[in-house]
């Protein structure tokens, strides 16, 4: 599987097992990152703001909204309804987790704004291999309430998201700011190549490059 970051909440993720394309939470020009028509077999929204929902750019067979349980390609998307702020949805709305069941089973958290882990988060998370974290607070989790969910889910992978870059136009906490408060491994890599047989003996944190 290789999985890059595109900026924000956006990733390609290539599942070399089934040879499917995934894309996550395609961003709009606002947001700051270059926006580039690009194509996949399936792209997957968490939820309907401007800086994870624009559709338009992504070419792909399959377009997959917020509800979702369904295979396609040979991989399983499913979803979990999450809030996007402390106050259960109140001030933002909804937020829905992806996970992808490919060669490995991959954790799109979106904008995930709940500052406990609820049990029934953490039972739809708990088999996650790799997990696609918003570290950047504000919107979302901040870096504690994110280093508390690594803590408690354990997984292989963890890839921060959704944090303040040179490319990004409104304030978020960098990854830094993440990084500072965990003694967990961690390495920085321009793509991830990683398998079953490659996942590390303990959780690791790996910082992907932009790859706009």
């Amino acid at each position: 599987m290789r999985i890059k970051w595109l900026g924000h909440a956006m990733f390609e993720i290539n599942d070399e097992a089934s040879g499917a394309v995934i894309i996550t939470d395609p961003y709009a020009e606002e947001v700051g990152y270059p926006v580039k028509e690009r194509e996949a077999d399936i792209v997957t929204v968490s939820h309907d703001h401007y800086d994870h929902n624009n559709l338009k750019s992504v070419k792909a067979e399959k377009k997959l909204k917020m509800n979702v349980d369904e295979v396609f390609k040979g991989v399983r998307i499913a979803s979990f309804q999450t809030y996007h702020d402390e106050a259960m949805g109140k001030k933002r709305g909804n937020n829905f987790i992806f996970k992808f069941y490919g060669e490995l089973i991959v954790a799109h958290l979106g904008d995930y704004g709940e500052p406990y882990l609820r049990t029934e988060v953490k039972d739809f998370l708990s088999d996650a291999d790799v997990v696609l974290l918003p570290v950047g607070g504000i919107y979302t989790i901040g870096p504690g309430e994110a280093l508390n969910m690594v803590e408690a889910l354990q997984p292989k992978v963890v890839i921060p998201m959704h944090y303040k870059t040179p490319y990004l136009k409104f304030e978020l906490f960098g990854v830094d700011e993440f990084l500072k408060r965990t003694n967990l491994p961690s390495r920085q890599v321009s793509e991830l190549q990683i398998s079953k047989e490659s996942l590390p003996s303990e959780t690791t944190i790996f910082v992907l490059d932009c790859a706009v």
